[in-house]
């Protein structure tokens, strides 16, 4: 990208929840576009998401994307097929919907595999998470100076921090393994016949220098 002219947006999905945002592709994944990423206040703490599976021969794969839908201000629901790991009819059986949920800072994924076939479905799902932490007219400006910060993982859940900022990220029953921000959670997947299984992680996310805060009270409607 050239250095000072600011990202298109009109492509992009966002749920949001002052002061928080989450902004991706129509198939909810992050890092095509400069503005990309899961911003708190004035700071980016997440750059990139990307979410794949295992078929049948171990081979990782994309989710075939097939719907996006704004279920309100703060949450997206986006559907996708899980190809090779249903039956060898033409019809897919096999369904993921990752529901994202924005609150003041925090940003929640649940992933859902639904399936429609008589035996068990047994899939490795996988979610590689890109953290830097850099302020956001620095995006706007494509000349961002994201730093990693120091990682702390204890437990499963990995904490990284920049000067007053944080980001707690937490994902149960994912082996999570990180190289440097790339942070890596995979689940194994069971999902029941014609039944659905879920998964999910959590980022929390802190600023020392948070300016706006989001309200406290409901605003009564006028009329």
């Amino acid at each position: 990208m050239t250095a000072g002219l600011q990202p298109f947006l009109s492509d992009r999905i966002v749920a949001l929840a002052a002061p928080t945002q989450a902004w991706s592709g129509p198939d909810g994944d992050m890092g095509a576009a400069a503005i990309d990423g899961v911003y708190h206040g004035d700071t980016r703490f997440i750059r990139g998401l990307d979410v794949d599976y295992a078929d049948a021969h171990g081979t990782w794969r994309r989710p075939e994307h097939i719907a996006t839908a704004l279920t309100s201000a703060g949450s997206v629901r986006l559907d996708a097929l899980l190809r090779g790991v249903d039956d060898d009819t033409p019809d897919p059986k096999v369904r993921l919907e990752r529901e994202r949920t924005v609150i003041e800072a925090r940003v929640t994924e649940t992933m859902t595999i639904r399936s429609h076939l008589d035996a068990p479905v047994r899939v490795r799902l996988r979610a590689r998470v890109g953290v830097e932490i850099g302020a956001l007219q620095e995006v706007k400006a494509g000349t961002s100076r994201a730093a990693v910060g120091d990682v702390t993982v204890v437990e499963g859940t990995v904490v990284v921090a920049h000067g007053g900022a944080s980001i707690e990220l937490t994902a149960s029953e994912a082996e999570v393994t990180v190289d440097d921000g790339d942070l890596t959670l995979v689940w194994h997947i069971t999902c029941p016949p014609r039944g659905a299984a879920n998964v999910s992680w959590t980022a929390a996310l802190s600023d020392a220098a948070l300016v706006v805060r989001g309200a406290r009270t409901r605003v009564p409607s006028q009329g």
